[in-house]
């Protein structure tokens, strides 16, 4: 015979009520756990309070409350601020490249160092025993998209067009990752490692490549390529 009867949800899922069907006396300690979970893809910048203003558990005998559990926590977003603040520019001098350097398409120059320094980071605490596995860590996320008529070019390979004012042709910017050789992808999050101490620096590369067919390589003008970036933390 089933002692219990849920009502108002399905458990484990709140808001449910749990009611016994049977008379029965509690001789032994009960216990309750809670687990938080996110529920959405963006939790507020800080820290966000925990305070319900009703029990999360509550057992009754007849009339009589015997037992009420009310939460209070605080949860803090794991996250970084940018040195320079939310409007941070950072500049890639790519120097000055002479025409028969390239020698036809997808040739390209050296590699120039791109840094974005970020500070003041709440790495977080994890568990790590959980079967479930959802929150082992907070990675910081970067993500560039083209502004200023700097279009993706081919995303997957990270090649970003030049911007409306440039006057060169047939030559774009490539994204690469910190390792100088794989492609930093465009238009989409990408992970860049797992958030801990109290700074950290992301760290990638960009160069010239040629885009048009021509052996002759590029026409000369100015090439400038910009893109903007946003960090998120998951």
């Amino acid at each position: 015979m089933t002692r219990w009867n849920t009502t108002g949800g399905v458990a484990p899922y709140v808001p449910f009520k749990l009611t016994n069907t049977t008379a029965t006396n509690i001789t032994e300690p009960i216990e309750t756990r809670f687990t938080l979970i996110k529920i959405s893809d963006e939790i507020p910048m800080g820290s966000s309070a925990i305070k319900n203003s009703t029990s999360a558990v509550a057992f009754w005998s007849g009339s009589r409350r015997l037992h009420a559990v009310f939460l209070t926590g605080t949860v803090i977003r794991s996250e970084c601020s940018v040195v320079g603040g939310a409007n941070a520019y950072i500049e890639v001098p790519m120097g000055e490249v002479m025409r028969r350097q390239f020698n036809g398409k997808d040739s390209h120059m050296d590699n120039k160092d791109l840094r974005i320094a970020l500070t003041d980071c709440t790495a977080g605490t994890y568990p790590t025993n959980q079967g479930w596995n959802f929150y082992q860590s907070s990675n910081a996320h970067l993500r560039l998209d083209g502004v200023q008529g700097s279009a993706i070019l081919d995303a997957n390979r990270g090649i970003l067009g030049l911007t409306t004012d440039s006057t060169a042709k047939g030559v774009a910017v490539q994204v690469l990752h910190k390792d100088g050789l794989t492609p930093f992808t465009l238009g989409q999050d990408v992970s860049m490692g797992r958030l801990s101490g109290t700074g950290m620096n992301i760290e990638l590369k960009a160069r010239y490549i040629q885009t048009s067919d021509t052996a002759a390589g590029p026409e000369p003008g100015k090439a400038n390529a910009r893109a903007a970036f946003t960090l998120t933390y998951k």
